[in-house]
């Protein structure tokens, strides 16, 4: 009697494993779907940097730390609207057309680098996103399930970063450039490099 019942138990849990996988895949799949269209809305997949449309420049104002977003042809007129400070920028006529970046608006210095425009707040939102669903599905006896979402979450990540564009970061004052060609002399961020320039007084 209780080998009979233990039986029916036993294939009870087995048929209820059978009849939740189909379901447990589904949420896996809707999670990654989910997590690609918030991608896709956010505007940065798929925008090489010959096809950005606007070159900005991100600096900080020197006189409260505000961060501005400038257009190079208000470069010259443009003040910080926290403290009325002028933002100072020097163009050369290549950054001034929306060129390469040979030489940094914001101080003056030429050591620069190029690296992806990852949204890193995005970035961590997917893993955050991929671990709590795969924590969950740990918690309900869902391994397969768990070990989708952490593979969908690492794919939506690596769709993300290889599909952003590429900014142009300056050593010293640490101005970004957005929308530029990158230049062939500028190479990836280096650490020798930013210890050597980074913080550097600027030349004007």
């Amino acid at each position: 009697m209780h080998a009979s019942v233990g039986g029916r138990a036993t294939a009870w849990r087995a048929l209820s494993r059978r009849d939740n996988a189909p379901k447990s895949r589904n949420v896996t799949v809707r999670t990654v779907c989910a997590a690609a269209e918030a991608v896709r809305r956010s505007g940065i997949i798929g925008i090489p940097d010959e096809a950005r449309v606007g070159a900005t420049i991100h600096i900080k104002c020197r006189a409260c730390g505000n961060r501005l977003q400038i257009e190079p042809e208000d470069a010259a007129t443009l003040a910080c609207p926290g403290c009325g400070h002028p933002a100072g920028l020097r163009l050369t006529p290549m950054v001034a057309h929306g060129d390469m970046v040979d030489v940094c608006a914001a101080c003056g210095h030429d050591d620069l680098y190029v690296q992806k425009d990852f949204n890193r707040a995005l970035g961590l939102a997917i893993v955050v996103a991929g671990v709590v669903v795969s924590v969950v599905f740990f918690a309900l006896d869902r391994p397969l399930a768990a070990l989708g979402a952490l593979a969908g979450m690492a794919a939506v990540d690596a769709l993300v970063y290889a599909s952003v564009g590429r900014v142009t970061v300056c050593y010293a004052c640490h101005a970004i450039y957005r929308g530029f060609p990158p230049n062939p002399r500028h190479h990836g961020f280096d650490l020798e490099l930013l210890e050597r320039h980074g913080g550097k007084d600027p030349r004007h």
